[in-house]
């Protein structure tokens, strides 16, 4: 079967990402692709290798086209391992959306909002364990840089804990309204 190629809008739209994105990948050198015309063609194999040596989180994943996903092919463990530096990405983008309405909930001492944020945060950090368990710290993609990030989240969790209690009126603030660090790795 004939390898399938992409367009630059198709790899843009599965990336979530612009088309000027793609393009800077393509000249760094990070993306391979070739220009028979006006426009790039993209090889699929291209397509997955690069996302299985970066961290984007491409959209391909909720796709619900029949097309292949760019994943098939790729063993369970390297969705796996994908899975869980999405969930990094996730907790590291929740925790830079909270950042900034920390101090105002605090302050206004919103303890629904922030036992639901802690609650969610809980929730992630449930999810991540699991998966973790199930794929082995020792099977992560590049993990020496994956365990960075994850050490880094877990710093602005406490960072982010220090803001809270900072800003409360309260001389105690109640565990269940403050974020958890994520569970140990393996």
């Amino acid at each position: 079967m004939e390898e399938r190629h992409l367009s630059l809008s198709e790899v843009a739209g599965l990336m979530g990402v612009s088309e000027r994105t793609v393009r800077r990948w393509i000249h760094s050198g990070k993306l391979r692709a070739y220009k028979p015309g006006r426009d790039y063609r993209i090889p699929e194999s291209a397509v997955r290798g690069f996302v299985e040596e970066s961290e984007i989180s491409p959209k391909a994943l909720r796709r619900s086209s029949p097309e292949p996903s760019l994943f098939n092919g790729l063993e369970d463990g390297r969705r796996l391992s994908m899975v869980a530096h999405q969930l990094l990405m996730l907790g590291e983008h929740l925790l830079q959306t909270w950042e900034a309405e920390l101090p105002e909930r605090a302050r206004s001492n919103d303890d629904e909002w922030l036992g639901n944020t802690a609650g969610t945060w809980h929730m992630l950090g449930e999810i991540n364990l699991g998966v973790l368990e199930e794929l082995g710290a020792d099977r992560l993609h590049d993990k020496e840089k994956w365990l960075a990030r994850y050490m880094d989240v877990n710093a602005n969790v406490h960072r982010l804990n220090a803001t809270i209690r900072a800003h409360s009126d309260s001389d105690m603030v109640p565990d269940e309204l403050l974020l958890a660090t994520l569970p140990k790795t393996a």
